[in-house]
């Protein structure tokens, strides 16, 4: 259970086919796992191929966590996109009334976090037979790894507490919507040395990067990104569809929906070289 359940790793594909095929194969739980998805009623990619029928969905185009971040001109054309391109295939888009107050969930999240990564540098330790300095990790996250050493445990209750309270008023705020659109993240396609956690630039970076996304790790929620739109440059840009909790299958009936009325797959970005 990585991160407490913060963390959950699927993949990129370049289809939706792919991307059910991929999650047929490695979904379910483990034996004696503490917590259980609902599994599936039949096979993801039998999902694809079946249509969505009419979906109400909502709208958000101002971040859930990180407040303050402006939303490039781009993402905002590739959120009306999605928004229009939705309604003309039969859903019902409306705004999303949700209210996040989003500082003691951030330090939250950064109290979990920070434990996490220490219980990882001291396995990784016993596996090297040394302890792991400074310069063997990156700046944040020795940082985070010394934050753990003035965490109680009763704090650490605490905070998966809130983190658990945040995903219950999330699907309380998705009762009556099939899923959530907003944009992926709230900036174009940007270099990698941009987030790099060397400096403080690229932290604060990476904190913008995920203000869209990071509500799904925190509630729990299946979410995918699909690239509807490609801006001027020849990028494509993200528009993401959060699912309610175990609904995976309405996401996968959406994306084959999607793929279809604006296929990507042949598409290529131009590369930075």
């Amino acid at each position: 259970l990585g991160w407490a359940g913060l963390e959950c790793t699927h993949a990129i594909t370049r289809s939706v086919r792919d991307s059910a095929a991929l999650l047929d194969i490695t979904q379910g739980a483990d034996l004696g796992a503490p917590f259980v998805a609902p599994p599936p009623a039949r096979p993801y990619l039998e999902e694809v191929s079946t249509p969505p029928g009419n979906l109400r969905l909502a709208m958000r185009s101002t971040p859930f966590t990180y407040s303050g971040v402006s939303l490039h001109p781009d993402c905002q054309a590739a959120l009306d996109d999605a928004v229009q391109l939705c309604t003309e295939l039969g859903h019902t888009v409306e705004p999303l009334h949700y209210q996040l107050d989003w500082e003691p969930v951030r330090d939250a999240n950064r109290l979990v976090a920070a434990t996490e990564i220490r219980l990882t540098i001291e396995q990784r330790a016993r596996e090297l037979g040394r302890e792991l300095r400074e310069t063997d990790v990156e700046p944040d996250t020795w940082r985070l790894a010394e934050i753990s050493h003035m965490v109680r445990a009763t704090e650490y209750l605490q905070a998966l507490n809130l983190l658990y309270a945040t995903g219950r008023t999330f699907a309380a705020a998705m009762q009556g919507y099939d899923a959530v659109i907003t944009p992926t993240v709230p900036m174009p396609p940007v270099a990698l040395d941009r987030m790099s956690s060397s400096s403080p630039e690229g932290m604060t970076e990476r904190r913008v990067v995920i203000s869209f996304t990071q509500i799904a790790n925190i509630a729990g929620n299946p979410a995918m990104s699909v690239p509807l739109y490609w801006n001027d440059a020849g990028m494509p840009v993200g528009t993401q569809f959060i699912g309610r909790y175990g609904d995976e299958a309405t996401l996968f009936r959406l994306a084959g929906q999607l793929e279809a009325a604006r296929p990507w797959f042949d598409r290529r970005p131009v590369l930075a070289l």
